[in-house]
């Protein structure tokens, strides 16, 4: 439950979602991604509306008419109900974005967020995502929307970067500005990230 409704005289004790920090131990130290070279973005969420699948696909069908080299990995368990596939190839893009409908081996998937350079939340509705703290753990710098809970995570240009929801305008325009970033600015924010997830988000001080 957000905090921002609520006397904070009223509350006891604030209990974020938390995760093993052992995957600090083996994650990115510095940004992967050198200048001018292809930039590869991925998200991990369940096939739903509220994921905003559709205005990611539009943010990279933007990128895209700017001739901007990227690969955009979905894994979206789940019925494509929501025709991600459909608007993948309409778009003409199925060359540059990879949808893969769920992989089981929660550690897979782990590797895979790590060898990316952006992990995109473009979300619609959602509490603090596990993903996203997740990315922030692994050295992996978040873009996500400033949906519900995840303010409260990810402090924008600090330890990661936030944008309106439904703006797939403003999604490129920020996954631009990132890759124009100098590196050290990057680095930085990775390890302001992590110092935020062992901070709040340690599993082992909640149990």
């Amino acid at each position: 439950i957000s905090t921002n409704f609520i006397s904070g005289d009223k509350i006891v004790k604030v209990i974020r979602p938390a995760i093993n920090l052992n995957i600090i131990d083996n994650s990115n130290t510095v940004w992967g991604y050198e200048k001018n070279k292809k930039i590869k973005i991925i998200t991990v969420a369940r096939n739903t509306w509220t994921k905003g699948y559709k205005y990611a696909i539009d943010a990279m069908k933007i990128l895209r008419d700017k001739d901007i080299d990227f690969e955009y990995t979905i894994i979206a368990p789940g019925p494509d109900k929501e025709y991600i596939k459909y608007q993948i190839l309409d778009y003409g893009l199925d060359d540059c974005i990879k949808y893969i409908p769920g992989i089981p081996n929660h550690l897979s998937i782990l590797e895979k967020i790590k060898s990316s350079h952006i992990y995109l939340l473009s979300s619609l509705s959602e509490g603090i995502a596990n993903v996203v703290i997740e990315s922030m753990a692994l050295g992996v710098p978040v873009v996500s929307t400033n949906c519900s809970g995840m303010p409260e995570v990810l402090n924008d240009g600090i330890n990661g970067f936030l944008v309106p929801t439904r703006s797939p305008e403003m999604i490129s325009k920020k996954i631009e500005y990132l890759m124009r970033l100098d590196k050290d600015n990057v680095n930085e924010i990775i390890v302001n990230a992590k110092k935020t997830i062992k901070c709040f988000h340690d599993a082992s001080i909640q149990i």
